[in-house]
């Protein structure tokens, strides 16, 4: 799921999806009120939607952050576990186990 959708694009996107179905009902005009509301609202939703892209870090933060500050730690440690998902070390290579021995 897109990080932000909810807050930032849901709404753009019921407005794109709106016009862009009226301008398929009005035989999909090239030129008139129909086709630009349709160009504009689409601008707008594409527009936000690149914003959430290149600002997910940040919007995740900020979440974590609201969640922290309203007390709702339960929704803030989930989050916290999601965002710092990496992979562990292996354990052993070629059955070597010290860390000094699989280095070499």
């Amino acid at each position: 799921s897109m990080v932000g959708w909810n807050k930032h694009v849901v709404e753009a996107h019921r407005t794109a999806r709106s016009r862009f179905m009226e301008w398929v009902r009005c035989g999909r005009p090239k030129t008139g009120i129909v086709h630009q509301e349709m160009c504009d609202s689409r601008r707008v939703f594409k527009s936000r939607l690149k914003w959430c892209q290149d600002h997910k870090h940040q919007i995740r933060m900020d979440s974590l952050a609201e969640k922290h500050s309203k007390g709702n730690f339960r929704g803030f440690w989930q989050d916290t576990s999601k965002v710092n998902v990496a992979p562990g070390l292996p354990v052993s290579v070629d059955d070597v186990q010290d860390p000094k021995d699989i280095a070499r």
